[in-house]
């Protein structure tokens, strides 16, 4: 039995059918993916996660992932020659200009930065340089194998990422600002310094994708992530998986400190001999489960002493009836004065992604435009659906409006072409999802020492296991595949069975069949 019918249950779901378990996925919505989502408004597709995937390429570990569950080829794919543009307020480059062009190509950057100061050579190449030394190593190693069935031979070999480790850590604790302060041009430094939109964040958060969209293997599934988890659902069933959607757990059944089933808020029983729970952990520790089981390292994760967990969002789309030519994917802008959100949360920039790249999301001669603002203020958004729905809504529709009013400064002939819009807000997420305070990735990752998974059992249950992203700090799809496939392995080697994988029809297979 799978809670939770998002990537990493459906990932459970997959692997373990193709090695002779019978699985049955009872998800939460009308439909699975999650928070892998995508919804429909005036005729429009509005996007709610996936903006580049790890492994769309092949030669990667991740596509040789995705291509157990997923005919890769047949999947288009778009890579970014320019991964945003970036507004630079307070100087500018040497040519007067105000606006940086993030190149994807790490040679077109630095050649680029370089051009902007010469000066600056060693900073430029200390900011390329992490991603390209990531590009010599397979990350994540050995990624065919759970960490806790390697070989003693396995883990010896995990010792030519010897030579990566000093740099590695270093990244743990080398952060935007740090590096910002070595530039001599004022540009740059001011570029660097808003990187992560005024905040300081390790540079590991960024050389990440960097070297993936470098080697044009970070790219976007056309048709958006609806449609993607919709392939990975699909998956599921030719391989004899049962999925059941609008199915609320309401309780995980224990009997003599073993899981049995889970109990639906109808009072409906299913039975199980294991249990994995794909759903948001903390629901899953101390509501589902009652809190029972529950030891110190567990008591300290969720009091927030070991990690800290994500962000929700507020997320607005809009359907607008123009396109906007020769536009970036995404443009980081200035506000021209401070934000301050109806939750309290001040804003000074705003990333607007533009989906000129996948028309099947609007109409043809039409775009769909979103804007993501990060936002820790759950409970004022969980409180104020729940006390005041009117005072809800004019805070949704003050957030759209003072958006519509700031694309109209900027990009002109806004306001007359909205057909639609839509606000997602903290208490959307926990709503579609039960994730805690509409956390959109679970945990955090930690430090150098405190960012590998976490155990998918808690101590005292037996037939009871954890994937997804509670359990894989850092988040992202990538991660939770790898923890369904991993969960999967680790469940088949407690049962002395060989872990297999089942091989995916080719396309021309299926069109003969």
């Amino acid at each position: 039995m799978i809670i939770g019918g998002g990537m990493a249950g459906l990932s459970a779901g997959c692997y373990l059918q193709m090695n002779g378990f019978a699985t049955r996925i009872l998800e939460l919505q009308h439909q699975p993916g999650g928070l892998c989502t995508s919804w429909d408004r005036g005729g429009y597709t509005f996007d709610g996660c996936i903006h580049w995937l790890l492994g769309s390429a092949p030669g990667t570990p991740f596509y040789r992932l995705w291509d157990e569950l997923l005919d890769m080829e047949s999947i288009e794919f778009v890579d970014h020659d320019l991964y945003a543009e970036i507004d630079v307020v307070n100087n500018r480059a040497p040519d007067g200009s105000s606006t940086f062009h993030f190149y994807t190509d790490l040679d077109r950057l630095e050649a680029y930065m370089k051009e902007i100061s010469p000066e600056d050579a060693k900073p430029i190449e200390r900011f390329v340089g992490l991603p390209r030394m990531l590009q010599r190593y397979e990350i994540p190693p050995l990624i065919e194998r759970a960490p806790t069935l390697r070989t003693w031979g396995e883990k010896m070999s995990l010792m030519k990422l010897m030579g990566m480790l000093p740099g590695f850590i270093r990244s743990f604790r080398f952060t935007n600002m740090q590096l910002a302060k070595r530039f001599k041009s004022p540009f740059l430094r001011e570029v660097i310094e808003n990187l992560f939109d005024q905040r300081e964040k390790a540079m590991l958060l960024l050389a990440l994708p960097m070297a993936y969209y470098d080697l044009r293997c970070a790219g976007y599934p056309v048709g958006g992530s609806q449609k993607f988890a919709r392939r990975i659902a699909e998956r599921y069933r030719d391989l004899g998986g049962e999925l059941i959607c609008r199915a609320r757990v309401e309780e995980i059944l224990v009997e003599g400190d073993a899981a049995t089933g889970v109990r639906l808020e109808d009072g409906t029983v299913h039975e199980a001999d294991l249990v994995i729970s794909a759903a948001d952990g903390r629901w899953t520790i101390f509501d589902a489960l009652g809190g029972r089981y529950v030891d110190e390292p567990t008591r300290r994760l969720y009091d927030g002493e070991r990690l800290k967990k994500f962000s929700s969002f507020i997320l607005t789309n809009m359907g607008l009836a123009r396109t906007f030519e020769g536009a970036p994917p995404v443009q980081h802008i200035a506000l021209p004065e401070p934000w301050v959100l109806p939750d309290g949360t001040e804003i000074s920039r705003i990333s607007v992604r533009i989906y000129n790249y996948d028309p099947t999301l609007a109409p043809e001669g039409k775009t769909v435009i979103s804007v993501m603002l990060s936002t820790h203020e759950h409970a004022y958004w969980d409180d104020l659906r729940r006390d005041d729905r009117a005072a809800y809504g004019k805070a949704k529709k003050d957030v759209s409006d003072y958006l519509v009013r700031l694309l109209e400064d900027r990009y002109g002939d806004i306001e007359g072409k909205v057909e639609a819009i839509d606000v997602t807000i903290p208490a959307s997420v926990s709503r579609w999802s039960k994730n805690w305070d509409g956390a959109y990735q679970g945990w955090m990752p930690g430090g150098f020492f405190d960012s590998g998974p976490l155990p998918k059992q808690l101590r005292g249950l037996k037939d009871f296991w954890m994937t997804g992203q509670w359990v894989e700090p850092g988040g992202g799809l990538p991660a939770v595949l790898l923890s369904g496939r991993n969960v999967a392995q680790e469940i088949c080697a407690q049962a002395g069975l060989p872990f297999t994988v089942q091989k995916r029809p080719s396309a021309g297979a299926a069109a003969e069949a």
